[in-house]
């Protein structure tokens, strides 16, 4: 990628993908699918056309989801714990750098928090968009709106980005930032239609990672802050890297 950014990627080079089931969330501050996606409301930027991109809200299925299978829960819940375990394995070291060079940037990391007990949400930035409803048929951005409900289950792939943004003094950035970001590249409405319950389990297996437990916490803690093991359904080792 030419872009500047840092991305996670496996030990074959290749970029690191999660999939995952989640829920949509139209209440929240952070879509962006209507009409104007994220331009701002009042004048016109021409600048700002350049950055057109529309953004969904998303939730973790929890227990309150009881017409999901448990499986498809756990998924969903794994797939926040991996976003904080790599969160926290990459601040770790760049913290430490903030400090020897006495700087402090502002950090967003992957999720969203509201006020306390509100839960994580995810946004979701939509680049390439292939996005379907429940028969596989394309949806297109102009229909995002209308078609998306309140609530609505999905099942998301995404790749992750991480934005270091330097110091500038023609804004109010004069400490810098790191931006983490969740990019999506595919999304389906659930059930779709493809899918039988084992078929669908099998899919929104959360790429593939473990969820992590208390007894792990040291293990994490000593490993490489921009490089650790992923363990895949069938206990074999998957090695990415933030480059």
């Amino acid at each position: 990628m030419r872009d500047g950014a840092e991305y996670w990627v496996k030990s074959s080079g290749d970029i690191l993908h999660v999939t995952f089931p989640a829920k949509l969330d139209r209440t929240g501050q952070y879509e962006r699918i209507g009409p104007y996606f994220n331009l701002p409301s009042t004048g016109l930027d021409i600048a700002a056309l350049q950055k057109v991109r529309a953004q969904f809200e998303l939730v973790p299925l929890d227990e309150h989801d009881t017409q999901c299978p448990a499986d498809a829960i756990k998924s969903s819940g794994d797939t926040l714990q991996l976003l904080f375990a790599l969160f926290n394995e990459v601040e770790s070291t760049r913290q430490k750098q903030d400090a020897v060079q006495n700087k402090q940037p502002s950090v967003i990391p992957f999720w969203r928090t509201y006020e306390p007990g509100s839960g994580d949400h995810y946004a979701l930035v939509v680049i390439s968009p292939d996005i379907r409803d429940r028969q596989g048929i394309l949806i297109t951005p102009g229909e995002y709106d209308s078609r998306f409900m309140h609530e609505d289950y999905v099942e998301v792939e995404v790749f992750l980005k991480l934005w270091n943004i330097q110091p500038t003094t023609r804004s109010n950035n004069q400490n810098g930032s790191r931006i983490y970001q969740m990019i999506l590249k595919s999304m389906k409405l659930l059930p779709y239609h493809s899918y039988t319950q084992a078929k669908l389990l099998k899919a929104i297996s959360p790429s593939k990672g473990k969820r992590r437990s208390e007894d792990d916490d040291d293990t994490f803690s000593q490993s490489s802050p921009t490089k650790k093991p992923l363990l895949l359904g069938d206990e074999k080792e998957m090695d990415f890297e933030v480059v």
